[in-house]
């Protein structure tokens, strides 16, 4: 791990850098990289890649240490998970409606 503001390698179990000072930023940002391709193969695809693309984002801004980015493109994925969620429950209700009134 590389100091955001002096840019020397520091240990990752220090809360700041032993050259600078600097504090170092220990944020947990989830990437919904699973929960995504598991929407896209169980719940709506259109919606799941949406999501998948946001999340692979989330990764790539980590990468780069691009932190606010980072936690952009992870609500943003967590907004297309629920839409495609929310797609897949009206896609079965919808389902269940027509397949009730076919038969009656």
């Amino acid at each position: 791990m590389f100091c955001r503001n002096c840019g020397k390698e520091i240990n990752e179990t220090l809360n700041k850098c032993p050259f600078c000072g600097e504090p170092i930023l220990k944020i947990k940002i989830k990437s919904y990289l699973l929960e995504s391709i598991l929407a896209a193969i169980v719940c709506n695809i259109i919606f799941g890649l949406i999501a998948l693309y946001y999340s692979i984002k989330v990764k790539r801004a980590l990468n780069m240490d691009m932190i606010e980015e980072a936690i952009k493109t992870s609500k943003s994925a967590k907004k297309w998970l629920i839409i495609s969620a929310i797609a897949f429950f009206v896609e079965l209700l919808l389902l269940i409606v027509s397949l009730f009134y076919s038969n009656v």
